[in-house]
């Protein structure tokens, strides 16, 4: 059983992300019950104990065999995936703290791409194409699919349209920016129209300095960033002797991620009517600051407010992917805020996109070759305001931390020799 609100609230697993998003006051409404999430990443130790009488269950591996919790050096990256969803927050002495998850009682499917646990860089994108396509087939009502993995493109995208006609939401991680294979660019399938792309933010509410460039080919968007999440300084997993110890922070676009995907399950769990079309919809409008519908590179259309999406019912958004539009501007131009149902219509509000005119244009199917090469460094929240004050909420007041630029932090990459990476 998950812990209570107030359990949760003061384990050591409730790290910064965890109030700054309001979590313990957002599992006073809801803690996922109800929802699906649906998870593929690398091998996992489910016997760590914030994992331990969670809502994880695991299910395929590469050739469709009941899968296995594994101990090993490369289940870090998966084990901590999981545990920002589902963790109980619970640790013990020797091992450290435990990690609690934003979305403890939704059903959390665990799939794994690793062939050998215990050979990393051996995976089977193409054969878990096919199980996870079964997997999201048997979600009523669509899962939250939550991908914190790069180098995935032939098929993905067809994975992403089986779980938007599905009633679901595909989320992806959207890369590191010296880690890319796509020079610098967003990575795949999360440059794939239609995913939910999900940028890193500091406890400052700052861009994470390595987050990568919107995809580009020709000189026009294949892909963008939709939103960014709590992603550096958040706790996960190292391993030590023979064991994982929880406590150490980390970077990267992949915890972002994984936050995402737990947020929308529990706006799922309290409006259970509402599709994956409008949870997306609802993310991108009611973010941090919802008077101000605007695109930066840095953030996507905002900051991630929990807070915000639980206070308004999403069903009254239009049940169309903005996604799907060519470019950010498109969905702005498209989607104001006054086409939500019991909007102000004083709220909408003109914003520049910058560079995102022309159509999309596509590009090679393994997402791999483009003609315009990303230059200069990751995109930054600027002093010209273009990525707008980014607010955390914190201790249930209201704090406005004003992004004055990219900071410098120390970051981790994770299996940058592997065939399928992890965007840690």
């Amino acid at each position: 059983m998950a812990p209570t609100p107030a359990d949760a609230a003061s384990s050591p697993g409730a790290s910064w992300w965890f109030e700054a998003l309001g979590v313990p006051e957002a599992h006073e409404e809801t803690t996922g019950e109800g929802a699906t999430v649906i998870m593929a990443d690398g091998s996992i130790d489910a016997t760590v104990p914030a994992l331990e009488g969670s809502s994880l269950e695991l299910r395929q591996g590469c050739l469709g065999e009941q899968m296995e919790s594994n101990r090993v050096p490369d289940a870090e990256h998966g084990t901590w995936m999981a545990s920002l969803v589902a963790g109980t927050g619970r640790g013990s002495g020797s091992a450290g703290g435990g990690i609690a998850g934003i979305a403890p009682d939704a059903e959390l499917q665990y799939f794994t791409l690793d062939a050998d646990p215990n050979s990393p860089g051996i995976s089977c994108k193409v054969e878990m194409l096919e199980i996870l396509g079964q997997a999201v087939r048997g979600v009523e009502g669509g899962p939250i699919l939550s991908l914190s993995l790069g180098n995935l493109a032939t098929g993905w995208d067809q994975l992403q349209r089986d779980v938007e006609e599905l009633g679901g939401v595909a989320v992806a991680s959207a890369g590191d920016y010296e880690d890319s294979v796509n020079r610098g660019m967003m990575d795949f399938p999360a440059a794939h129209a239609g995913w939910v792309a999900v940028m890193a933010l500091d406890d400052q509410a700052r861009p994470w300095d390595a987050n990568p460039l919107p995809y580009r080919s020709l000189g026009k968007y294949r892909g963008y960033p939709t939103i960014a999440a709590p992603g550096v300084g958040v706790p996960g997993y190292t391993w030590k002797g023979d064991r994982f110890v929880a406590g150490e922070p980390q970077d990267g676009t992949s915890p972002a991620t994984a936050i995402v995907a737990g947020a929308l399950a529990l706006v799922r769990s309290k409006y259970p009517e509402a599709t994956g079309n409008q949870l997306i919809q609802h993310l991108i409008h009611f973010d941090a600051e919802p008077e101000e519908f605007a695109y930066s590179d840095a953030v996507g259309f905002g900051v991630v407010s929990l807070r915000n999406m639980l206070a308004n019912d999403p069903t009254g958004w239009p049940d169309e992917n903005p996604l799907m539009e060519g470019n950010p501007q498109r969905v702005i131009d498209t989607y104001p805020m006054s086409v939500y149902g019991q909007a102000d219509d004083g709220a909408d509000a003109e914003a520049d996109a910058g560079d995102t005119t022309g159509e999309p244009e596509a590009s090679s199917e393994d997402g791999s070759e483009t003609t315009a090469e990303a230059t200069g460094a990751p995109a930054q929240a600027g002093d010209d305001g273009s990525s707008s004050a980014l607010p955390w909420l914190l201790g249930g007041g209201v704090a406005l931390l004003l992004a004055a630029g990219g900071v410098v932090l120390a970051r981790r990459s994770g299996g940058s020799g592997s065939t399928t990476r992890t965007n840690a």
